[in-house]
């Protein structure tokens, strides 16, 4: 059991699915962070709730996953922010998901799904997500398939604020590579939304996401990953435009990435940073240099 909450969590994997199975009732899948501060306040308002708690271990099984641990899982059971909030068939597919939910949100969705998942069992499911899979899908990329992956992108595309989709706004720098080369203004026009609106200039690194249309409301964690693959998203951008833009983010969260996240006694990255509670990242230049770390 986790010690902040009540809730009588299981690791994921398959003993997990198939414990649901055997006793045909949905996973409760919780994607969490230690970073995230949502995430600690589900736990210490939602999960430790005793009624909610009780209702969780009694009729479903119960799933906590650290997103940086398993990113795999973060990128096929997100709900577009974290806490994610995913309830599953005990195949893997999705039932219906949400973000955080304090206690009366959660009770009524546990009441909902617990409802749907009596009257119509696994097909009430939506997303076919195949949990058994050791590998990612394979086969070849016809220029259908790419065709479809492009005209997804064309169809969410934001011609106001750049970017896809309203909100939250992520910087998706696998969606800016592989439009770089089949809409280079469309991609362009996103790459200047992402380097303005979630780059640091003052100690380089691209925070995580916005929550408005408008890239306003900055979340401001720092995460390894999205930063290694902005890097080369920015770096392969400046390769084709050869515009400093695109080549200075790049670099210097290069710099932020061997600097600030590398831990010289460990020899390995750190998975991620957080704004702390002075939310240092959200001061001017000459306040932030006297704040403390995050």
């Amino acid at each position: 059991m986790n010690e902040t909450t009540r809730v009588e969590w299981r690791e994921w994997g398959r003993e997990a699915f198939d414990e649901a199975s055997a006793e045909d009732v949905p996973v409760l899948l919780s994607l969490t962070a230690t970073w995230c501060d949502h995430c600690h306040e589900m736990d210490a308002e939602t999960y430790a709730d005793p009624r909610i708690a009780a209702n969780v271990n009694d009729s479903f099984v119960p799933v906590r996953v650290d997103v940086d641990r398993h990113p795999r899982v973060r990128d096929r059971y997100n709900m577009g922010g974290f806490p994610s909030t995913v309830f599953l068939a005990p195949n893997g597919e999705v039932l219906t998901g949400a973000g955080y939910l304090g206690p009366d949100g959660m009770r009524q969705v546990l009441d909902s799904v617990r409802t749907m998942w009596q009257t119509k069992g696994s097909a009430a499911a939506r997303i076919p997500r195949p949990l058994r899979e050791d590998n990612p899908p394979a086969g070849e990329l016809t220029a259908d398939i790419e065709q479809g992956m492009f005209g997804h992108l064309t169809d969410t595309y934001d011609e106001t604020a750049g970017g896809w989709g309203q909100q939250p706004k992520f910087p998706l720098p696998d969606a800016l590579e592989f439009a770089l080369k089949r809409d280079r203004e469309m991609a362009l026009r996103s790459y200047d939304a992402v380097g303005a609106n979630l780059f640091d200039e003052y100690e380089g690194g691209f925070y995580r996401f916005a929550t408005e249309p408008d890239w306003s409301g900055l979340q401001r964690e720092k995460l390894l990953d999205s930063n290694g693959a902005l890097v080369r998203a920015f770096a392969n951008a400046y390769l084709l435009t050869g515009a400093d833009e695109y080549r200075d983010p790049a670099e210097r969260t290069i710099d932020y990435l061997t600097a600030t996240l590398w831990n010289g006694e460990a020899a390995a990255f750190a998975n991620s940073q957080a704004p702390g509670e002075d939310d240092a990242y959200s001061l001017d230049a000459t306040d932030r240099a006297a704040a403390a770390e995050p």
